[in-house]
């Protein structure tokens, strides 16, 4: 995060994604293009709630930085289902898969390579060769594309979300 201009202002003013029902019915009511409207969308049509995640805790490092990984980690979580939104990818298990792929692939993280490896036992045999043969190449081209600025870990979500989801995903060099 502290190679994107954009992550370094994250990284300093910790932003917390944890949306209430006042800020909801703020993007229910937005324009259908925007990433606010496209958010209350996707948590809608799946009944998902923002404020399900605690914050990140047991995160050490030798270089007296816990307390910014530990950050680091708990925005990576939160931010996970604007990667559904922006990705355009439903919350199946074989696009979820594919999605903590990308994410691995985008930072570097292994907690997102164990889960899409893991999590391959509990797909159907269909899902098995479209998360290998479609999804897997789809990640490494989404992935490649970007530069440290286009990184999903580093966008602000926050100042983006009036925005026109089309333009952002552009923007982000995202393409669905």
């Amino acid at each position: 995060m502290l190679a994107s201009s954009s992550g370094r202002q994250v990284l300093k003013d910790r932003p917390v994604l944890d949306y209430g029902p006042a800020d909801l019915a703020r993007f229910r009511a937005m324009p259908a293009n925007t990433l606010g409207r496209a958010y209350f969308d996707f948590m809608a049509r799946y009944g998902l709630d923002s404020g399900g995640r605690p914050p990140t805790r047991f995160v050490e490092s030798a270089r007296g930085d816990s307390a910014e990984l530990a950050y680091v980690m708990t925005r990576y979580r939160q931010s996970h289902d604007f990667y559904h939104v922006v990705l355009n990818k439903s919350i199946s298990i074989v696009d979820e898969l594919a999605i903590k792929y990308y994410e691995h692939l985008q930072t570097g993280l292994p907690v997102g390579l164990v889960a899409a490896l893991a999590g391959q036992s509990r797909l159907s045999n269909s899902e098995y060769r479209e998360f290998w043969s479609v999804l897997v190449p789809w990640a490494h081209m989404a992935a490649s594309s970007s530069s440290n600025d286009q990184m999903l870990i580093n966008v602000y979500w926050e100042k983006h979300i009036e925005d026109d989801v089309d333009q952002l995903r552009r923007s982000l060099n995202v393409f669905i």
